[in-house]
């Protein structure tokens, strides 16, 4: 009756750890469906690029005109895309805008949703986007 017990703690254990690393593999793997989508025009952007732009150190784009930054209002969208790109969390995220907004009187970027993005940035070479990469479709650059 004791190895049974043992048996059945075992095997829970591994059902356990063994659910554990699935669903770690698949956060991960979700991470690397996020991607930041510009105007077709634009040239693709390094990381640090990126990572200026989405902390709003940067309001240009390269070689000029003025960038227009959107976030997804799907937050777990924008939660992958501040882990994958910016390194930091997304609450980290806004609150760096809040204190930008504060020092400098930028308003922060807006949260849209992921098919309207696509159409502002398809659209218009101000806009630069977050989608996850099965919702970019054509006629956006895709940085991932």
């Amino acid at each position: 009756m004791k190895t049974m017990r043992l048996l059945y703690n075992i095997l829970l254990i591994f059902m356990f750890i063994a659910g554990s690393f699935i669903i770690g593999t698949h956060v991960a793997f979700g991470q690397d469906d996020v991607v930041v989508i510009v105007h077709s025009s634009k040239a693709t952007l390094t990381k640090i690029q990126i990572k200026r732009i989405f902390s709003g150190d940067v309001r240009n784009w390269p070689g000029g005109g003025r960038v227009i930054v959107l976030l997804n209002s799907d937050s777990s969208i924008t939660s992958r895309f501040c882990r994958k790109f910016l390194g930091i969390s997304k609450n980290r995220l806004e609150e760096l805008w809040v204190r930008k907004g504060i020092r400098d009187g930028v308003p922060p970027p807006r949260n849209i949703s992921s098919d309207v993005q696509v159409t502002l940035v398809k659209t218009s070479p101000k806009f630069i986007g977050i989608v996850e990469k099965t919702d970019a479709g054509t006629g956006v650059r895709i940085i991932d």
